[in-house]
């Protein structure tokens, strides 16, 4: 097949040139924020402060006021609920899941830091968990409380408020 030639125009002429059409754009995403994403009919977020937009949430789920929920972590909540509480964070690769008998709640101003999996389990208030600590099902954590890195705390352990 022969290349065509481009036409000539003449100078000074009036060319009407048509516009190309071009397909609609969807309107851009934000940077971060809950707006991005449709969690399902059982996922509350009560005024949440932030959460990012690659966060995965199934399940009956309720996330308080001022809470945040940092990139990649997963929500799962599949026959029993999932409670964060007020101005707490759950942090980049944190997995909380419930637990076989018993849903998990995080408590009012905990901190879940990096890769920690919180399975099943009940946490006070003020509470901090280490990077990549485990707690099983059925584990209660008390007020005031830290878990330290790396820690597996087993089922049905508890540990008692830690007096502030």
């Amino acid at each position: 097949m022969r290349a065509r030639r481009p036409r000539r125009r003449r100078p000074g002429a009036t060319y009407i040139i048509p516009e190309r059409k071009r397909a609609p754009q969807p309107a851009p995403a934000p940077p971060w924020g809950i707006a991005v994403q449709d969690y399902g009919p059982d996922v509350a977020l009560i005024e949440p402060a932030f959460i990012d937009r690659s966060v995965r949430i199934f399940g009956k789920v309720t996330v308080r006021e001022g809470a945040s929920i940092w990139p990649n972590a997963v929500i799962r909540a599949e026959n029993h609920a999932v409670e964060i509480g007020p101005h707490s964070n759950v942090q980049d690769f944190c997995m909380v899941h419930v637990g076989l008998r018993s849903g998990t709640q995080i408590g009012a101003h905990c901190s879940i830091t990096h890769h920690c999996t919180i399975h099943g389990a009940r946490l006070g208030d003020n509470c901090l968990v280490g990077v990549n600590a485990t707690l099983m099902d059925g584990v209660v954590v008390g007020d005031n409380c830290t878990i330290a890195g790396g820690t597996f705390v087993p089922e049905g352990a508890v540990i008692p408020t830690t007096p502030s």
